[in-house]
């Protein structure tokens, strides 16, 4: 680990360069602190991962946000060194590697030229303004959100948590049994597909995903857009899971799978609320969520680790979004509302009978990248 001074500069630098705009749009970038000779050696079995500048570029926040322009961060990261002869900053090269995958989307094929995993050295990656992901390699150390550091934890669609509820509803359906279980692994990853998708389309949407199995007496909520037809995404994830050793077909079903959820992504795009059940069928899009006003107290459900403290959710700093997902999760335990919001969290609303609404402050959490 660098010493102190050389990794507060560079944490520094990064910060300040992430709060800047270049045409009025925020500063993506990942940045790795690694030497030159350290970082050349870390990729001896596949040098092509490694592109070396021919002349060093200073590292500063004035130079850093139009340098990083020319390298998306899902599959560059910048690799900044400290000069012993003057002690300055430089970059000096970019790493190559694959993008963020999850079971829908990873390769099941490894490719001459596949550059793999992101260096492992210690790596900021910002999400927004002022806003980081702090990791090595895949694994995720922490966050830097609204001034705070947030420990990695995993998601919450572990079976310990939020996922428990979501794991509840699944076992209902066929399919669970037929696939011996393999079938909450893909929905547990179209959900955090679909979350994912829906957050870089948009400023702000709200997801109600309502039991099939058990449908609410009362839905409170008014449709405004409802579609005759269906996206027929369960239907390809079946198509998935039977071609699971053919491994052609397999591609294309989860190719065809990761399309439709970038489809329905869309439909939360719009002012109201996107419902869906857990078949995922679309039952509605634009909707207005009608709940009565809920008092229930609001409390943090237990992280992925299966920890729960119980601690108070202050719902009354949030607006209108929040609120109405609370409402709605508090009048029907049978759903989940996940409110994707401008600042960056995915938070989740679930009902705990007639005592509680859990929430999860931040569906974005994991312990990878």
């Amino acid at each position: 680990m660098p010493i102190l001074p050389v990794l507060q500069c560079f944490v520094d630098i990064s910060y300040l360069a992430s709060l800047k705009e270049e045409e009025g749009k925020s500063i993506k970038f990942s940045v790795v602190l690694v030497g030159r000779q350290e970082g050349t050696e870390s990729v001896s079995i596949n040098p092509s991962a490694l592109l070396v500048l021919k002349e060093p570029v200073p590292f500063t926040s004035s130079t850093l946000p139009k340098f990083a322009g020319a390298f998306d961060p899902q599959f560059s990261t910048i690799a900044v060194e400290f000069k012993e002869t003057d002690g300055d900053p430089y970059i000096w090269g970019v790493f190559q590697h694959s993008q963020k995958t999850n079971n829908l989307s990873e390769d099941v094929i490894t490719i001459h030229g596949n550059f793999g995993m992101r260096p492992d050295f210690f790596t900021f990656t910002t999400r927004d303004r002022g806003s980081f992901a702090v990791s090595r390699g895949g694994a995720l150390i922490g966050r830097f959100q609204a001034g705070y550091f947030v420990s990695a934890s995993p998601t919450p669609f572990m079976s310990e948590s939020l996922g428990a509820h979501v794991l509840a509803a699944i076992k209902r359906d066929p399919l669970y049994t037929t696939s011996n279980g393999i079938y909450w692994h893909f929905v547990r990853s179209v959900l955090e597909l679909l979350l994912e998708e829906t957050s870089v389309r948009g400023h702000g949407a709200t997801i109600v995903i309502l039991e099939a199995a058990r449908p609410s007496i009362a839905n409170h909520y008014d449709p405004k857009h409802e579609l005759v037809g269906n996206y027929n995404l369960r239907d390809t994830i079946e198509r998935c899971l039977l071609n699971g050793s053919n491994t052609v077909m397999g591609i294309a079903y989860r190719k065809a799978a990761c399309e439709i959820i970038q489809r329905i992504a869309q439909l939360a795009t719009v002012d109201g609320a996107l419902v869906i059940d857990t078949f995922f069928n679309v039952l509605a899009f634009g909707a207005t969520l009608t709940a009565p006003i809920s008092h229930h107290p609001a409390l943090i459900g237990p992280d992925g680790f299966g920890n729960s403290k119980g601690q108070p959710f202050d719902i009354s700093r949030y607006g209108t979004r929040h609120r109405s997902a609370f409402n709605y999760a508090a009048a029907n335990h049978n759903s989940t509302v996940f409110v994707i919001s401008q600042d960056g969290p995915i938070r989740a609303f679930r009902g705990d009978g007639d005592r509680s609404v859990l929430v999860w402050p931040d569906c974005n959490t994991s312990m990878y990248l």
